[in-house]
């Protein structure tokens, strides 16, 4: 097997013609990366649906919502998003609770639905008409968008929702008043960062926690107007904890300006040449 630790990765994948698409992604260690991607679009190639998934525990999770979230958003408008976020978490959580039920018999599946539950993962996704050049971003977690045009500045950004940020920590608190141990090390029982999340259910059916749930798959939804030029990077984490999005996006467009055939990869080389990444890393950009 091709060792990949420590190289970047350039996926090879089929997007419609009027947007450019690349994706890359940088696996720091031995252990298997945990993130995902997914480029999907419609048959008749209107509809363009991107994202990004940041696994932990386990990839599981990450491969199951990246293969099963974006097909069932195609099927629906963009304003369905929230609704199919939630309907696949409490899928995956409802075949957990049937393989344990003591009154049914176990499904052939059910160490792949333990598995599920044992791990969990963040979810982004960018889904464009591209048409109308109307943008539905759906985020779960603490990957993040920005979209930018000629400038550095971000026209949008996306919020990350981890327990590193007050907000959320204000929330952990107001909902789970009784509660002091809520945020250990910058982690949701020293184990979550993210206050968003698919799955990650360990905390709210198994014993020892007091007032579940701590965690929702319920995403931050929205709608942006793009133009012709904008230019929109989705990655996980790994990306952020290591530049600023406009410091992300001034990379970008010195590799547009500089005719660099493929921006993902070029970002993240510049990232890599400055500070060695220590967490996996996955980067889309779409250029409209």
């Amino acid at each position: 097997m091709e060792n990949v630790v420590g190289r970047i990765l350039t996926p090879t994948i089929e997007s419609p013609p009027e947007v450019s698409v690349h994706i890359a992604q940088f696996q720091p260690t031995e252990r298997p990366i945990e993130d995902r991607f997914s480029v999907h679009h419609s048959s008749d190639q209107s509809r363009l649906i991107v994202g990004v998934y940041d696994g932990h525990g386990g990839p599981e999770t990450a491969v199951h919502v990246s293969q099963n979230l974006p097909p069932r958003l195609l099927l629906r408008t963009a304003d369905c998003h929230g609704q199919q976020f939630q309907d696949l978490d409490d899928e995956m959580l409802s075949e957990f609770r049937r393989d344990h039920s003591l009154f049914r018999r176990r499904s052939p599946e059910w160490a792949y639905h333990a598995l599920l539950m044992k791990s969990g993962s963040t979810a982004l996704v960018l889904d464009i008409n591209l048409r109308s050049l109307l943008a539905t971003y759906s985020n779960a977690g603490d990957c993040r968008l920005i979209i930018f045009n000629g400038r550095s500045t971000a026209l949008l950004q996306t919020q990350d929702f981890n327990v590193k940020t007050s907000s959320e920590r204000e929330r952990l608190a107001r909902e789970h008043p009784d509660e002091d141990d809520l945020v250990v090390g910058d982690r949701l029982f020293g184990r979550l960062m993210c206050k968003i999340s698919m799955i990650d259910q360990y905390a709210s059916i198994f014993y020892g926690y007091k007032t579940p749930p701590y965690i929702t798959a319920a995403p931050e939804s929205a709608t942006y107007q793009l133009e012709k030029g904008d230019v929109a990077i989705l990655a996980t984490d790994g990306l952020w904890d290591l530049i600023s999005s406009e410091e992300a996006a001034a990379i970008v467009l010195q590799g547009i300006a500089s005719n660099e055939g493929h921006c993902a990869k070029y970002l993240l080389a510049r990232v890599r040449e400055a500070t060695p990444p220590g967490d996996d890393i996955t980067v889309i950009i779409v250029q409209v």
